[in-house]
């Protein structure tokens, strides 16, 4: 069979452009804000665990997560990143820093240990997707061995369960969490569950009985229900 020209690399396009992620289930507007101070405006494209695609004026950005410090969805109030932390100065430049790996690259928390986050994205029931990453800040310092985890870390959360017809809640995971540069992720490769979306502070949005969204800034925790081992990149 004989193609018509240009029909191969226009077949290769399509299987590159789906090799991504899930889109979201329609264009969100958004303004994502870089570790370098740059900021992008633009629609998102796909988010993974590890990249987010973005659609600008210029064309389309690949960002690793790493190098990105908020996702602001259009609507969302932006974050006053010049308002005083409610903890100490010392959170980020001294605990962080002074944070020593474990020579076996593996962290454990025992059940029971409360994880606690403040979102850095907004994250909505209308637009959600399964297997959708979100990021966050640690708030407190989540007792581990044979290190703790200091508050001020980078966390990574999955979305593992969607509401369906306006039933169900929106249910996350904890993927992986970053210290001072040093990546840890659940081991075995699958997010642990975490529980229903239940922020503790105003910014979210509420059905009886559910949260259907979550804004950037609002805090959530969560109490293990089991232990969770997290093994370092490398």
């Amino acid at each position: 069979m004989r193609f018509a020209p240009g029909f191969a690399a226009a077949l290769c396009t399509l299987f590159a452009a789906c090799s991504h992620a899930p889109a979201p289930a329609r264009p969100e507007k958004a303004k994502i804000t870089l570790s370098s101070g740059e900021d992008l405006a633009g629609i998102i494209q796909y988010q993974t665990d590890t990249e987010i695609g973005i659609m600008t004026d210029k064309g389309q950005r690949t960002l690793p997560m790493s190098e990105v410090l908020f996702v602001q969805l259009e609507g969302d109030q932006p974050v006053n990143k010049t308002a005083p932390a409610p903890a100490p100065v010392l959170r980020t430049a001294d605990l962080l820093q002074k944070f020593q790996p474990p020579a076996d690259g593996i962290l454990t928390i025992a059940a029971g240990e409360t994880l606690s986050v403040v979102a850095n994205q907004r994250i909505s029931a209308d637009t959600v997707f399964s297997h959708q990453m979100m990021t966050a800040e640690v708030t407190d310092a989540i007792p581990a061995q044979p290190v703790s985890i200091p508050d001020g870390a980078s966390a990574t959360l999955e979305v593992l369960e969607v509401p369906v017809q306006d039933k169900g809640d929106i249910v996350l995971g904890l993927a992986a969490v970053n210290i001072n540069g040093h990546r840890y992720k659940v081991v075995g490769g699958k997010s642990q569950v975490l529980g229903p979306l239940e922020p503790n502070l105003a910014g979210g949005r509420k059905a009886p009985g559910r949260t259907t969204a979550i804004s950037t800034g609002s805090v959530i925790s969560w109490k293990l229900k089991v232990p969770v081992q997290l093994r370092e990149e490398k």
